[in-house]
């Protein structure tokens, strides 16, 4: 059951980016996963939910959304991929020409916090 550990590694993560957004609560957060992952979305999304008790993403809705690639560029790293299947791929952050991969990654695509700052609440996406 990979499920538990990934959603560990997500909790600490929208934890320390809470954190530098000084946010008091986790609205939402996003996910991309790739269809290759060998991951349940909804066993990740009860494990998410269920170790997020007493935490700052106790209640956040989580939305999971299937990746089905990813492209790899030799300089900037590996990414998902929504573009034609049958163009030319080019890395999203740098333009280079890239390689279509089997999309086994999981990314945290946005993470939706109320943020301090604000005493009504000010919503904020990173």
């Amino acid at each position: 059951m990979h499920e538990l550990a990934t959603a560990q590694d997500v909790l600490s993560i929208v934890q320390r980016e809470a954190l530098v957004y000084n946010a008091v609560r986790v609205k939402a957060i996003r996910l991309r996963m790739g269809v290759h992952s060998h991951l349940e979305p909804r066993s990740l999304s009860f494990c998410l939910e269920s170790i997020a008790q007493d935490t700052i993403l106790e209640g956040a809705r989580v939305e999971i959304v299937p990746c089905e690639a990813d492209v790899e560029c030799a300089v900037c790293g590996r990414f998902p991929y929504d573009g034609d299947a049958g163009a030319e791929v080019r890395c999203p952050k740098c333009g280079e020409t890239a390689k279509r991969m089997p999309p086994t990654e999981i990314y945290i695509q946005e993470i939706t916090l109320d943020v301090e700052d604000d005493p009504i609440g000010k919503e904020s996406s990173v």
